[in-house]
């Protein structure tokens, strides 16, 4: 199971362009009982997958993200950046978890409009194994349900439940592009209601 998170360090002096921060967990599971999960993160200083605690270690140690990367016209060169370091992930299947809102412009096929339709990361991966994207976003972009009795919602309502929502696509490896059979699932938990028969 890996994860992308990107975000874009901006500098309050004038001329001076963000930074592009990406950052890549993986956690190895596995189906043995008692056997732990290893968690790495991907180094930039020693360029390979190494553990989480050593690699985070590294990317404190230097400068914080790149100006090479980016939205725009930087996508393509942070396309190419990311692949070799899911290339160089173990061997197996992979659960690939991204960001909507902090990944979607350099990916196309993950905004609503072009969804697996359009780019997708781990090209590479999804020719010679399994692999499946799960879209996250919690941000404010996200409606959430209503949790007052009223049936009004307030932004300031402390017991309003988070609302997750996640696509998952599960990619096939015969095939670069898109593949018309994928399966795609809107997963969005709630909080069931008496009368659906959940609750």
């Amino acid at each position: 199971m890996v994860g992308i998170h990107s975000r874009s360090q901006s500098y309050q002096r004038r001329g001076v362009p963000p930074r592009q921060v990406l950052t890549f967990v993986d956690i190895e599971a596995s189906s043995t009982p008692g056997l732990p999960w290893p968690i790495r993160m991907w180094s930039d200083k020693k360029g390979e997958w190494i553990a989480q605690p050593d690699a985070l270690a590294d990317f404190h140690a230097g400068s914080i993200g790149s100006q090479q990367h980016g939205r725009g016209k930087k996508a393509a060169a942070t396309r190419s950046y990311v692949e070799p370091i899911l290339d160089a992930l173990p061997p197996g299947p992979v659960v690939l978890f991204v960001d909507a809102p902090g990944t979607r412009s350099f990916w196309p096929g993950l905004q609503n409009q072009k969804f697996a339709t359009a780019l997708l990361p781990g090209l590479n991966l999804s020719v010679v194994r399994d692999l499946a994207i799960v879209r996250c976003n919690n941000s404010d972009e996200i409606p959430r349900p209503v949790d007052r009795s009223s049936g009004k919602r307030s932004t300031a309502d402390a017991r309003k439940p988070v609302w997750l929502r996640c696509v998952l696509l599960l990619g096939h490896k015969t095939s670069r592009r898109s593949n018309p059979d994928q399966r795609l699932f809107s997963l969005c938990p709630c909080r069931p209601s008496a009368s659906s028969g959940l609750a």
